[in-house]
């Protein structure tokens, strides 16, 4: 067997041309390790007795053809997905951590409102006076959604994030807290039968400034590192690749009371930016290897408080004895 353009051993010219190589690894079994740099399979040939580089590249050339119809296709719905998810996990964290941080900023906001009744030493969120356990505070969130668009190069599927922090009074006016925890979506691509899935882990430090009895000042940063993988359900191309999300959210939130009604309300900014690696979609449009998502966001929350039980009442380390409401005495039997 002699290759085609020189002449010279079919063997020796693999060996020449391996620094250019292309390899072939479809799923479809091919022959493997077949360099096709230069080799014209258009020239006249037997084609019941076709030298086997020129029959490998043929195929290779037709599995290239359908994989590049194929990436084409998954572009537009892996795009729409990728943003899709973005936007869902960028809101479910900023929101969790914004509405932890906004109920703890209430209550010392309205707490220095009464600061001339309160005794010095009261504390804060009613927990004995003088205990140094009360400035610490733990929770957790967890949420799931079902994300969905009907366009023909829509998407749907779960997405689910969930989150754990700590937070620290360092003072009257001032909240510090940390947060960290897993994002997951898995998406059906509506443009073509496969997936674009999404796993990582996020990290979120976050604080609050009290300005007033009425107003508060709070911010984040999050970090969520993610490993991605855009698949077609069965022999088709597959792109595995990482992305960094960094995300930034501020609020200025208000407190107003009038008898038993609590009101909350909030103004704010949200920013997520997600960047990729490259990948085999990264020159097909309208795919990008970098999404943004930003929102200016305005809401409030009413409670209303019933029951007269639930007066403040404030501890005087001098005496111990209530203050700010009556306490029936208490008859012998």
């Amino acid at each position: 067997m002699r290759d085609l353009r020189s002449g010279v051993p079919a063997a020796a010219a693999v060996v020449v041309m391996a620094s250019a190589a292309f390899f072939l690894t479809s799923p479809a079994g091919y022959a493997q390790g077949v360099s096709c740099t230069g080799i014209n399979t258009n020239v006249p040939h037997n084609e019941t007795a076709e030298p086997p580089e020129i029959e490998a590249c043929e195929q290779l050339q037709g599995t290239e053809l359908a994989e590049t119809a194929v990436v084409g296709a998954a572009a537009p719905s892996a795009q729409a997905a990728g943003f899709g998810a973005v936007r869902a996990q960028t809101l479910a964290v900023t929101n969790a951590i914004s509405e932890r941080i906004r109920a703890i900023s209430r209550d010392l906001a309205r707490g220095l409102g009464s600061a001339a009744s309160r005794p010095a030493e009261a504390t804060y969120r009613g927990i004995a006076a003088g205990s140094p356990d009360s400035r610490w505070g733990v929770w957790g969130d967890a949420s799931g959604s079902f994300l969905r668009d009907n366009a023909s190069v829509g998407y749907n599927g779960p997405s689910v994030v969930a989150l754990a922090g700590a937070d620290y009074i360092l003072a009257p006016d001032w909240i510090v807290g940390f947060s960290s925890g897993y994002t997951h979506a898995n998406l059906a691509l509506r443009s073509i039968t496969g997936s674009r899935a999404s796993n990582g882990a996020v990290v979120a430090p976050y604080a609050s400034y009290i300005l007033s009895p009425n107003l508060s000042l709070d911010g984040q940063f999050n970090y969520t590192r993610l490993s991605n993988n855009v698949m077609e359900t069965g022999p088709g191309p597959s792109s595995a690749f990482g992305s960094n999300r960094l995300t930034g959210a501020v609020n200025l939130n208000g407190y107003f009371d009038t008898g038993p009604i609590k009101l909350t309300g909030f103004t704010g900014y949200t920013y997520s930016w997600e960047g990729s690696s490259k990948t085999v979609l990264s020159n097909v449009p309208p795919f990008s290897d970098n999404l943004h998502y930003g929102v200016f966001r305005v809401g409030g929350v009413r409670r209303v408080i019933n029951s007269s039980s639930l007066k403040p009442m404030y501890l005087s380390p001098s005496n111990m004895k209530p203050q700010g409401r009556k306490m029936a005495p208490v008859e012998p039997l």
